[in-house]
């Protein structure tokens, strides 16, 4: 199969650029779809250097710093209707043409900040299947209908259906979830984490210091049980009081290694977010590390968490200290595997090669389509103590298939 994957005008799709999520989720989604022996081609900022058959420049790299400066990748506003933005949409869209043959997919991991190279395709939807993956934003801010969405968790895809059923105007009994939308989580590469059995005496927030994230639940809860916090990520420390508070150290923004190294040796980590979270990655990247998570109650968490098993699930400051008095009774290598079964590169890409298999059908027969190569555990989950499936990708096949 081939993919036309669309990156984003105010980054590179670069594996340093941590602080955007869409950049993360586009850099590893060429990644596991290169590895599986797709042509993927990816359209970006001069500079961008994901896994991919060719990397197609948008724009330059040094018009992007003249842009944006030399501190994007930890600052950056954008305007989606300034001339930058236009000038890379414009040569994304004249790039993808030339390229674009019938039954190619294209993905957009941005929803409406790639809306417009859409726009400038008029042959777009004859000729290629449209996905909008990756989907934790209001269905309002995503794609049309048109376009094949990926959620990134069930609660997330039932949020959204349930805005589309039963909108402000009184409910719309005719809508009905369409069968070529799906649930795929996000992922993550386990290179990219460090696994410790061993913990260090600190609790660790890490995340936007923000009062949506829940920075000051973790705040209270370890001065309530008198533990240290560690606090890295970027906001407004000041906003919070984090310098003035004895059991807090507020480090701010930390690169990859030393989020890892962090949260390797962190006695939990906390993701207390006071809204409906999507996802809320770091919940996945402290498992991928051995270490609990203490996060709340409600959103993705019941679907990433394992209460009294890879971490604890929360809802009252009593509820978080118990958690913190508690999780030193919880297994790292459990926890580890959890988050390595489940999302990992490897797993993930499993689904999303399940999810494209059948989207292709639909240059077939669709619905009806019969496969031989079905993955029908394509949506198992795997819990601790159950057997794993095995799966082949397409790389995988044709090195066997040479082999014999």
């Amino acid at each position: 199969m081939r993919f036309h994957i669309l990156g984003i005008p105010h980054t590179q799709t670069v594996k340093e650029q941590c602080t955007c999520a869409y950049t993360q989720k586009i850099y590893k989604l060429c990644k596991i779809l290169y590895d599986q022996g797709h042509t993927v081609y990816h359209y970006g900022t001069e500079g961008s250097n994901p896994s991919c058959t060719e990397q197609i420049n948008t724009i330059s790299e040094k018009e992007h710093n003249a842009k944006f400066g030399e501190q994007w990748k930890t600052k950056h506003s954008f305007d989606i209707t300034d001339d930058h933005h236009q000038k890379w949409y414009n040569e994304c869209a004249k790039q993808v043409r030339s390229r674009l043959e019938r039954k190619d997919f294209v993905l957009c991991m941005w929803g409406l900040g790639v809306k417009k190279v859409l726009e400038l395709i008029p042959e777009l939807y004859e000729k290629a299947i449209v996905v909008e993956p990756g989907i934790g934003y209001h269905s309002e801010s995503g794609l049309g209908p048109e376009v094949h969405k990926v959620y990134e968790s069930y609660n997330w895809m039932a949020y959204n259906y349930g805005r589309l059923c039963h909108p402000p105007e009184g409910a719309n009994e005719g809508y009905v979830p369409r069968n070529y939308d799906c649930v795929i989580p996000n992922y993550w590469d386990p290179e990219d984490f460090i696994f410790s059995k061993e913990k260090d005496d600190y609790f660790l927030f890490f995340g936007r210091v923000i009062e949506r994230k829940g920075t000051y639940v973790a705040m209270e809860a370890c001065e309530a049980a008198n533990v240290k916090l560690i606090v890295a990520g970027q906001g407004n420390e000041e906003h919070h009081n984090l310098q003035d508070n004895k059991n807090i150290e507020y480090i701010g923004f930390v690169d990859n290694q030393k989020r890892a190294e962090l949260m390797s040796r962190a006695k939990a980590v906390f993701v207390p977010t006071q809204y409906f979270e999507p996802f809320g990655g770091v919940a996945v990247e402290a498992q991928m590390c051995g270490t609990p998570v203490i996060c709340s109650d409600f959103g993705v968490f019941n679907e990433t968490v394992l209460h009294g098993v890879t971490g604890y699930r929360c809802r009252t400051l009593d509820q978080y200290v118990w958690a913190i008095d508690n999780v030193h009774k919880l297994d790292p290598h459990v926890i580890t595997n959890w988050a390595i079964d489940n999302f990992s590169l490897t797993k993930v890409g499993e689904m999303y090669e399940e999810y494209f298999s059948m989207l292709y059908q639909m240059w077939n027969e669709g619905w009806y389509a019969r496969r031989k190569d079905i993955n029908g555990e394509w949506l198992t989950k795997i819990y601790p103590g159950s057997p794993k499936p095995r799966f082949i990708s397409i790389a995988e096949m044709e090195k066997l298939q040479h082999n014999l």
